[in-house]
């Protein structure tokens, strides 16, 4: 069980670590109920006929902002 725990710690860590890098902490006014809404509605966006489309456009713009952060 303390693997389990410590993977959810680490993934709770990474999650925390890109809601401030992409602002998100800062504009809600590290407000975890609209956080919690959005993330929300990000699994609602990927659970629709429209999953694969956002996917593809979320992952490209992650994409491009490490790129660009790595230059």
């Amino acid at each position: 069980m303390a693997g389990r725990a410590s993977q959810a710690h680490t993934a709770s860590n990474r999650i925390e670590r890109l809601a401030v890098k992409a602002g998100i902490v800062d504009l809600t006014g590290d407000d975890r109920a609209i956080i919690l809404g959005a993330l929300l509605w990000m699994a609602d966006r990927l659970k629709s006929n429209q999953g694969e489309r956002a996917r593809a456009l979320w992952a490209a713009k992650g994409k491009e902002v490490s790129l660009w952060n790595e230059r």
